[in-house]
């Protein structure tokens, strides 16, 4: 059922309006005050920090990657190396996970939060993920990735400090946002785009 195409297979963008919808209405329904921004290279464009860090809160950074079908079987991929440092630059960044669709039918769209896995590569040698793949031919470690954290036990991990960064003021939150921007400068490439910050109010 999910992995049927409904009218056509969704873009990237597709993907990350609805997660990002998802997400802040999650938030709400808990009535825990939520921002969520699309970040680059150039942060300092795009994260108007000034105006939303507020104490007592969390930071997360997630980098949305869209879902696509491979093979005579149509196994539900993704692919981690496009830009080619992306891998290697998420990495670098603790407070960064991956947020991987499951889904291709947009029909999904609407609950598509509970679709999602978000995880952390351990290394930068292999360059895919796959729902289901049990060919030992197929060269990654990633290939049963169904097994992964979902987003209720990322968002509760995430409410109680454990993954993510956690400031109890906003002048040592505005400190750790300088880092992020001197850290997003140092990336030569387009490694980071399509990355979002989460900041949570606790």
């Amino acid at each position: 059922m999910y992995n049927n195409i409904k009218h056509s297979a969704p873009m990237e963008r597709e993907y990350e309006g609805w997660i990002v919808a998802e997400i802040e209405s999650y938030f709400e329904n808990l009535g825990i005050s939520c921002s969520i921004w699309a970040v680059g290279v150039q942060s300092e464009k795009y994260w108007p920090a000034d105006e939303h860090l507020l104490a007592n809160g969390a930071f997360i950074g997630l980098q949305m990657k869209k879902a696509m079908l491979a093979g005579k079987k149509n196994k539900l991929k993704w692919v981690f190396n496009q830009p080619s440092q992306q891998l290697a630059d998420i990495l670098k960044f603790d407070d960064i996970y991956y947020c991987l669709p499951t889904f291709i039918n947009r029909d999904v769209k609407k609950v598509c939060l509970h679709h999602c896995i978000f995880w952390r590569p351990t290394t930068a040698q292999r360059k895919t993920g796959w729902y289901y793949n049990l060919n030992a031919k197929v060269k990654s470690s990633y290939r049963r990735m169904f097994i992964k954290m979902r987003w209720g036990l990322f968002s509760e991990l995430l409410i109680e400090g454990r993954v993510g960064k956690r400031f109890s003021s906003s002048k040592e939150a505005n400190k750790y946002l300088s880092e992020v921007v001197a850290r997003a400068k140092s990336v030569e490439d387009d490694s980071l785009k399509n990355s979002y910050l989460i900041w949570v109010e606790l």
